[in-house]
């Protein structure tokens, strides 16, 4: 019976045959550098100097009470909207809505694929997994279906009850009509005079 011993081989630069099996091998290896992620202390001269002049929050019971009110709030709205998508019905999405959603969204990660460096198909493939855009919206087409949805609701109430955003809910947005159009931020502020108004005086239990 002949019997065949696997061999590990390496050429040397002079095209020689060099046996490597059970061979002892050293490698050398350079460390660049060492990273440590190190939470800071939450304390109130932290607080002080990372959100004071932009939040005006100076301690850490102010921090608390913010982000708590914060967390009430979005709690609050998710719940206005949830009612409200319960109990409306949709004949049909329009086109253009739809549409809509969809570009914005392709907007958004085109924006977002420039910060690192790639063009969307490249995001799409490599930092978000999808195999192409087509892919990713097909994933998405349940949320971007909801996403039309409140849209036209927002709208809805809008015009049923008379509300159009303040001065001060559309300069909130003015940074981002260069990305995403005047349209989108006259949305979004109209959104928020909507929640506003729905959520003014609701308690959630």
């Amino acid at each position: 019976m002949n019997t065949t011993e696997n061999k590990l081989t390496h050429f040397d630069a002079e095209g020689n045959a060099v046996v490597l099996s059970n061979k002892k091998a050293v490698f050398s290896v350079t460390l660049n550098y060492i990273s440590e992620e190190i939470l800071p202390e939450l304390t109130d001269a932290w607080v002080e100097e990372n959100f004071s002049s932009t939040d005006g929050v100076h301690t850490v019971e102010d921090l608390r009470a913010e982000y708590q009110k914060m967390l009430y709030q979005n709690n609050l709205n998710t719940a206005v909207m949830n009612y409200l998508l319960a109990n409306s019905t949709f004949k049909d999405l329009p086109k253009e809505v739809t549409d809509y959603q969809v570009n914005q969204c392709l907007n958004y990660y085109s924006t977002l694929a420039g910060y690192y460096g790639y063009d969307l198909d490249g995001l799409v493939q490599n930092l978000l997994g999808y195999e192409s855009t087509d892919d990713m919206l097909a994933h998405l087409e349940s949320s971007l279906e909801d996403y039309s949805k409140e849209a036209l609701l927002y709208q809805a109430v809008a015009e049923s009850l008379d509300i159009t955003p303040m001065q001060e809910q559309l300069d909130a947005y003015s940074d981002y009509k260069d990305t995403y159009g005047q349209n989108y931020c006259t949305m979004v502020a109209l959104m928020d005079a909507v929640t506003s108004t729905l959520t003014s005086g609701a308690v959630v239990s």
